[in-house]
């Protein structure tokens, strides 16, 4: 595909050098102005509400529309006449302050359509050299909209005058390809349109390789911040920074490393982290300006050139903390501030990219066997990650409610066993995925402790990040339950009430004792009547 500076040149080449000009001797009354329309669309999301200015350099009047046979005149317009008079002796154009509109249209003209001749990245380069004097002399723009919201992204211009106009979007484009943000194209009807070709600043982010994660309170996530290299050619100066804003449930923990194009860089000279909690909220913000500081800015210019398109990765760790809330999603979201204006001070913000992270949960529900179930109290459970493993540290948030410990909990308040009180319920807080086990260490009085451990295994059933869900299987049943933050899964473990067991040495046999001397002795008086009578 032809870069989009030769074919706005071509476009313009072709108008050009159609034309006729206003001072030849074509009759003024073959011509006719009127009124069109300029339509600029981008397929980046980045431009959407962004900026485009345009000025108006010629009047343009048509002669034939729509025979085949179109000619074109131009008149400067008179806004722009010193463009051509600053530059005459550079250029060769012959002007000087005295010279007339007329003559100022003539070597305009031939200057523009000359450019066309020899190179069209030379009218590009006219094209940035319109703009940025427009810029420097404060020129008012003839119009200004705003692209749209959504895709297509367009910004349209409509009842614009016939004429040949310098079309300037938003600054901040790193197109490699195009390099430039300022454009040339007449407007001589309803048709003109420009795709343009720019590649705004970006972020992606991602927590251990996925825009969503879900882990155990205290468990490190490794954060990586994904951009590319800017074309910074046409730039003075160019500040890109990283601002990532993470969400009180999460706490930062250090940066890992900064790289462009696999190459690790080195801070101070090559960039500068910093992190704060400025809001008193408990969010902490984290930024990484690229480049050294130069007493004004911090300048990138320097660090990125020569390596546009390369990939920028900035990774750090975080953990989720005890603030998160069980089966809430954490937000967390990175942007990119990028310059917009040649000499690097102005800057512009990329649209927000966000990672969701999030823990889960569950019930034990200890009762008797009864049709009933009656809660029971006393029970003495550890949580394990192996039916023969050490049990897991668990720190108490509320009555019957604990949440795994982290390591900067103190000591005496990490338990590893817990209690049921009255409700028979107890509520386990800060776990991710995987199996966990139930252990019974005492049972509730009057009641058999459970022979087995009881085996938990939890699934994540999130789709979109916001709404964390997920499934709990006991024992491997097939059965399984859903869990969100308003509605925990409740596991029912029962308690068989004992009975007293038959013993040796009571009643029964003294009675039995006592029926055999009865009948010895029984035996032993037959025996001796008989002898008697005998």
């Amino acid at each position: 595909m032809k870069t989009m500076t030769k074919r706005i040149a071509s476009m313009a080449l072709a108008v050009l050098m159609a034309v006729v000009m206003l001072a030849s001797a074509v009759p003024t009354k073959a011509f006719a102005a009127g009124t069109g329309k300029l339509t600029v669309t981008c397929d980046s999301a980045e431009f959407a509400n962004k900026e485009v200015k345009i000025w108006k350099m010629f009047d343009m009047t048509v002669s034939g529309a729509g025979t085949g046979q179109e000619s074109y005149g131009y008149a400067i317009n008179s806004v722009w006449k010193d463009l051509f008079i600053e530059k005459s002796a550079e250029w060769s154009l012959g002007l000087t302050e005295g010279s007339t509109d007329e003559e100022v249209s003539a070597a305009a003209y031939k200057y523009i359509s000359n450019l066309g001749d020899k190179n069209a990245a030379n009218v590009t380069a006219f094209a940035k050299i319109a703009r940025d004097w427009a810029v420097a002399k404060s020129l008012q723009a003839d119009n200004t909209q705003n692209a749209g919201p959504d895709a297509p992204y367009t910004a349209a211009f409509t009842g614009l005058d016939y004429g040949y106009y310098v079309v300037s979007p938003a600054t901040g484009s790193t197109s490699s390809a195009r390099k430039t943000d300022a454009m040339l194209i007449p407007v001589k009807d309803d048709k003109a349109t420009i795709k343009l070709k720019s590649e705004y600043p970006t972020v992606e982010k991602t927590v251990d390789g996925n825009d969503k994660v879900n882990a155990e309170i205290g468990k490190e996530l490794t954060f990586t911040l994904k951009a590319k290299v800017p074309d910074v050619s046409e730039y003075e100066k160019y500040q890109f920074v990283f601002k990532d804003t993470l969400s009180k449930g999460l706490t930062f923990v250090a940066f890992d490393s900064v790289r462009i194009g696999g190459t690790k860089l080195e801070a101070p000279n090559d960039y500068t982290t910093t992190n704060q909690q400025p809001d008193g909220e408990g969010k902490t913000e984290i930024r990484v300006d690229l480049g050294a500081h130069d007493g004004t800015i911090y300048d990138a210019k320097n660090l990125f050139n020569g390596k546009a398109g390369q990939d920028i990765l900035v990774t750090y760790k975080a953990y989720i903390n005890a603030d998160a809330i069980v089966g809430q999603a954490i937000p967390n979201k990175a942007t990119v501030d990028y310059s917009t204006s040649l000499d690097g001070t102005q800057t512009g913000t990329s649209t927000p990219d966000v990672t969701h992270q999030y823990d889960f949960g569950f019930k034990l529900k200890k009762t008797d066997d009864t049709g009933q179930k009656n809660p029971l109290a006393g029970a003495v459970f550890e949580l394990r990650h192996a039916a023969a493993g050490d049990p897991i540290k668990l720190v108490m948030k509320s009555d019957g409610v604990y949440r795994l410990a982290l390591a900067s909990d103190p000591e005496n308040q990490q338990v590893t066993k817990v209690t049921t009180g009255d409700t028979g319920i107890v509520q386990f807080e800060g776990l991710a995925v995987g199996d966990y086990y139930l252990v019974e260490t005492v049972a509730p009085e009057g009641y058999n402790k459970l022979a087995k451990p009881i085996k938990i295994t939890i699934t994540d059933i999130t789709t979109d990040g916001t709404n964390p869900t997920w499934q709990i299987k006991v024992n491997d049943a097939q059965d399984v339950q859903d869990g969100s933050s308003d509605n925990l899964p409740e596991v029912a473990v029962e308690n068989n009430k004992g009975t007293l067991l038959p013993e040796t040495g009571g009643m029964g046999t003294i009675i039995f004792t006592l029926v055999g001397a009865a009948a010895i002795g029984y035996g032993i008086y037959r025996k001796r009547t008989a002898k008697t009578v005998a």
